[in-house]
């Protein structure tokens, strides 16, 4: 697709959680928080990431991130990796309520 990737420090078997395994983030907010922040701080370049979870936590705190999906199917907004966080009501609304089978 012809975009530059360079991996984290901390990626592929040695990836840190970003506090939504385990749901740390409800079970420990500060540090579920001091976790994100210590991802955010890995690197200044925009992130993709393949959980939805992790893209959520990370543009909450202001981490220009993509979810792969954004990366691969684009749409029209000119910069999705400034696209804000959504919430659990949002996420659900976007799933389809009804499936139609043929």
């Amino acid at each position: 697709m012809g975009g530059e990737i360079q991996e984290l420090p901390l990626s592929r078997e040695k990836t840190e959680c970003c506090s939504f395994g385990g749901v740390m983030w409800l079970a420990n907010k500060p540090v579920a928080e001091k976790m994100v922040q210590q991802r955010i701080n890995e690197s200044p370049l925009d992130y993709v990431t393949y959980c939805a979870m992790c893209r959520d936590f990370f543009a909450r705190k202001g981490k220009r991130t993509l979810h792969i999906f954004d990366y691969i199917f684009g749409g029209t907004e000119s910069d999705l990796a400034a696209a804000p966080a959504i919430g659990f009501s949002q996420r659900h609304e976007n799933r389809p309520l009804e499936r139609k089978t043929t």
